[in-house]
């Protein structure tokens, strides 16, 4: 297979899961009608490939990695409303997503969106619903681990089935992972965006045999979907140069030095097509905090920074509230003096007595 296959297809195919590759069918007469450059599979990688992913023990494997950590998180899953293991913006987001309002910092559309799909389920409190959320995405993020390990370009984890199992159980049950499974949180959804980024856009780590370009699209997309969810998965940008650099060639150059310069320094060349294609699907899928602006419009009962104009828009996307200072710029001036060089105990009038004063008006009383 080193010889004329090999020559015959372009780096990314090379690069990515090698399901497909690219033939040109000529002989030694010239060329088919018809058949240049079609996709076809390759004879020698796909067999082996698949046979990790169609294996019925890989199967039963995968029911029971399932049924043990959705059990688990089902039977120690929330109720309701819960600020246990850190999570005291549940009911932010509860409520936001029931309203169509908009949460706190950074706006998180991705996830208020699907909460809004769990909150349609019809049993359950709606803090329960959207707990499943959660609970849900914790189990399939154990899912691609599983997928992510058996695929590894590794002896001792590739087809490994046990391994893959042992290591979604561990990732599963670990407390971190556990924790935030049974509460509405934005971070279980998150580990499950990550897991399928990664499982789409490293080599050879490719589970389904999808064409590379159809790869490019939905790698980008989801990742724009991803920082929809939390912005943390910004640290997964650079995973979109993965399989757009191949080695510079260097056979025939006449420059001994510049010739030892590139061996040292692997010179690599960017393939801007499928890289551009990445980043505009990247695009497409931040298109989603447009959603924010449209939920604010109507002036929800949640309605962190009022997201209608271009200043407060960016001022909830970029979480500058989160830079270092606890000031909302809609806050009045004469509570940012007593919240910061003054205290409520230097007020003239008591703050007890101010609550009173607006009964019988609701008022939310915070404290951090």
């Amino acid at each position: 297979m080193r010889g004329g296959l090999e020559n015959s297809i372009p780096p990314r195919f090379l690069y990515h899961s090698r399901l497909f590759h690219m033939t040109d069918h000529r002989s030694k007469g010239g060329n088919q009608t018809g058949a240049r450059n079609k996709v076809v599979p390759s004879q020698s990688i796909l067999p082996s490939r698949m046979k990790n992913h169609t294996d019925p023990l890989n199967w039963v494997l995968q029911v029971v990695l399932i049924v043990t950590l959705g059990g688990l998180y089902l039977s120690t899953l929330a109720p309701g409303l819960s600020w246990a293991n850190n999570g005291a913006d549940g009911g932010d987001f509860i409520s936001a997503a029931a309203t169509s309002g908009v949460p706190h910092p950074t706006g998180y559309p991705t996830y208020l969106l699907l909460a809004r799909l769990f909150q349609f389920i019809p049993f359950g409190s709606l803090a329960f619903r959207t707990n499943l959320l959660s609970a849900i995405s914790a189990t399939l993020a154990a899912l691609l681990v599983y997928h992510l390990v058996i695929s590894l370009p590794y002896r001792f984890s590739r087809g490994n089935h046990l391994a893959g199992l042992i290591a979604a159980l561990a990732y599963g049950v670990s407390p971190l992972v556990w924790s935030q499974a049974v509460i509405t949180e934005v971070y279980s959804l998150n580990a499950l965006f990550v897991a399928a980024v990664l499982l789409l856009l490293l080599p050879d780590a490719g589970v389904l045999p999808i064409k590379p370009a159809t790869l490019d699209r939905l790698s980008g997309l989801l990742l724009g979907l991803a920082l929809g969810n939390h912005v943390t998965a910004a640290a997964f940008l650079p995973l979109l140069l993965v399989g757009t650099l191949r080695k510079t060639d260097t056979e025939g150059s006449k420059d001994a030095y510049a010739t030892r310069k590139i061996a040292l320094f692997h010179s690599r060349k960017v393939d801007w097509k499928p890289l551009i294609t990445r980043i505009v699907w990247l695009g497409a899928g931040l298109c989603i905090y447009l959603v924010l602006p449209l939920r604010a419009v109507s002036n929800p009962s949640v309605n962190w920074g009022d997201p209608v104009s271009i200043n407060n828009f960016f001022w909830l996307i970029s979480g500058r509230l989160y830079a270092g200072t606890s000031e909302y710029h809609w806050m009045a001036g004469n509570f940012l003096k007593y919240a910061g060089p003054l205290t409520p105990g230097e007020m003239p009038v008591d703050a007890h007595e101010l609550i009173a004063m607006c009964a019988p008006r609701p008022v939310f009383v915070s404290g951090g």
